[in-house]
């Protein structure tokens, strides 16, 4: 079961790391990984917020505005596979 409502609060803090909160850019990026998840394709969402991230040449503890000590990657499987 994925907890989609939680899911996008995480990917919209993360699309404002990578672009301006209201950029058309930041609602793209966040639709493409939408799509991805309710095509149950959690890995590929994973894998692009990294690499994103990597791109972008941020550090790994300013990938995304979490202060909790957990990865993306584990928070996102945390939620989408939660029941």
């Amino acid at each position: 079961m994925v907890d989609l409502i939680h899911v996008l609060e995480y990917l919209w803090k993360a699309a404002y790391v990578f672009s301006p909160e209201g950029s058309k850019d930041a609602e793209d990026w966040v639709t493409e990984r939408l799509l991805w998840l309710l095509c149950g394709d959690v890995g590929q969402v994973i894998a692009s917020v990294r690499r994103t991230a990597t791109l972008r040449g941020l550090r790994r503890r300013d990938e995304l505005p979490i202060r909790a000590p957990i990865t993306w990657s584990s928070l996102l499987r945390q939620v989408c596979y939660s029941r």
